[in-house]
């Protein structure tokens, strides 16, 4: 994926929401307005469908609307990793389209060619990298989305904003409120810069041998969560909370200013919301232990670094984690 580009169904947009969009966009962000045709681009299953494909009968219905010479399966709604995992596994792979409908897909999932499945709760244990023919961010859906999910989406692009644009962490900052608040304009701007900053770094290291790793900030203590939590808890919450705990790492170990350690962990706690109970880290390491960045048996956090912008590191205990959960665990 070398470039993100924002594309808006035409029949959802008014003129004055138009005028609205060409107002904020600028050099980084082009919108663009555009229809899909029928034709050419099937539209295949919504997020029931898609959900219910696990089970044998419904794939069997899902897979017969997929007609030979179909150009491309649109996967729509937050289902995106699974319904990439069919197209791309489908007799051998057929091609396919990631339409997002959600803030978290908008700034994460639909962009980097990962396609997965959890496996007893364990995050993305099967799965493969497969490029989509085309990405939507259908900007107007964001619209109808509860305030939760709003906030769950400008997690993950806080996280790609502190390892890789600064610039976008700044400015979710300092809007926080009206993002919030659902300002659309606001967010359709966070959404095309999130996935513009991730799809460099995806561009530099697809299969994630090195640098794409430091998108996983957050990730390994909050897969952990995700995992103990049997996916009760949603993913959006529990990589706030590990983003809080990598954080908090990162300043005992005086690889972050105290102060800017603080401020940061305090822009992640006004997105989250209510604090949760989360796992010990006695039991969260053996959670860890299933992390797809771990090398050498040993797990990996991502931590953010003043002067290196991050570290991977493998030589955090048990007794470290631990402290740090203690500190924020509960705040």
């Amino acid at each position: 994926v070398e470039e993100a580009r924002v594309f808006i169904p035409a029949s959802l947009v008014s003129d004055s929401y138009e005028k609205d969009l060409n107002k904020y966009a600028d050099q980084e962000i082009e919108f663009i307005i555009t229809e899909f045709n029928p034709r050419r681009h099937r539209i295949i299953g919504d997020r029931k469908q898609l959900l219910l494909a696990r089970k044998s009968e419904a794939a069997k219905e899902l897979f017969a609307r997929i007609k030979p010479g179909d150009e491309v399966v649109g996967v729509i709604k937050n289902v995106t990793d699974f319904g990439a995992f069919i197209a791309a596994t489908y007799k051998r792979g057929i091609d396919f389209m990631l339409v997002s409908t959600s803030l978290l897909g908008c700034v994460d999932a639909v962009v980097g060619g990962k396609t997965a499945v959890n496996i007893a709760h364990y995050k993305n244990q099967v799965g493969l990298f497969a490029l989509p023919k085309a990405i939507f961010l259908d900007l107007t859906a964001l619209a109808t989305l509860p305030e939760q999910r709003v906030r769950e989406g400008l997690v993950e692009a806080y996280k790609t904003g502190l390892v890789c644009h600064r610039n976008l962490a700044l400015f979710i900052d300092e809007n926080l409120e009206r993002l919030v608040g659902g300002d659309l304009p606001l967010i359709a701007k966070v959404a095309a810069t999130s996935a513009h900053a991730k799809a460099e770094v995806v561009h530099q290291d697809f299969r994630e041998k090195g640098l794409r790793k430091i998108l996983n900030l957050g990730h390994t203590y909050g897969h952990a969560v995700e995992t103990w939590s049997e996916e009760r808890i949603s993913h959006g919450l529990c990589v706030a909370q590990g983003m809080i705990v990598a954080l908090q790492i990162a300043s005992a170990r005086h690889y972050l200013n105290a102060d800017l350690a603080e401020n940061q962990m305090e822009v992640v706690r006004a997105l989250r919301g209510p604090s949760f109970p989360v796992p010990s880290a006695e039991e969260a390491f053996p959670l860890m232990m299933a992390d797809k960045k771990n090398t050498n048996a040993k797990i990996t956090f991502i931590l953010p670094h003043a002067k290196d912008g991050f570290k991977l590191v493998q030589d955090i205990t048990q007794e470290e984690l631990q402290a740090a959960i203690d500190l924020v665990g509960s705040d």
